[in-house]
């Protein structure tokens, strides 16, 4: 990387450390990581997923032992979400991936294939 870039990158970076979203993104982080509750959700949407996925190993995506592992992963999934530390940090997310999709397209985009007519 010659000097030039590596200077704009840093000075992106900076600009990004600086931007209120992301830092509302990373204290949002930071409270949702040491939220008890969400930490127990967590705990509870890995254990489901883990039951969902030996379900399917086991019998299959079909079997009613799936079908209920999947709806006990949705639930925990779902309680998760509705988490307020877990809803912040969503909601403290939505800026940023917009911000960091725009910068993709400008840096990338011409690289891309082209699609329609």
């Amino acid at each position: 990387m010659d000097e030039k870039l590596a200077r704009q990158v840093e000075e992106l970076k900076k600009a990004m450390g600086e931007d209120p979203r992301f830092q509302e993104l990373n204290e949002a982080d930071s409270l949702l990581r040491k939220d008890p509750e969400a930490l127990s959700l967590e705990g509870e949407k890995e254990k489901a997923e883990e039951a969902f996925n030996e379900a399917l190993r086991h019998y299959g995506e079909k079997s009613s032992e799936a079908v209920e592992a999947r709806k006990a992963l949705y639930r925990a999934k779902l309680a998760l979400d509705e988490c307020p530390a877990a809803k912040r940090y969503y909601a403290a997310y939505v800026p940023v991936r917009d911000l960091l999709a725009q910068i993709d397209d400008m840096l990338f985009g011409e690289f891309r294939e082209k699609r329609g007519c």
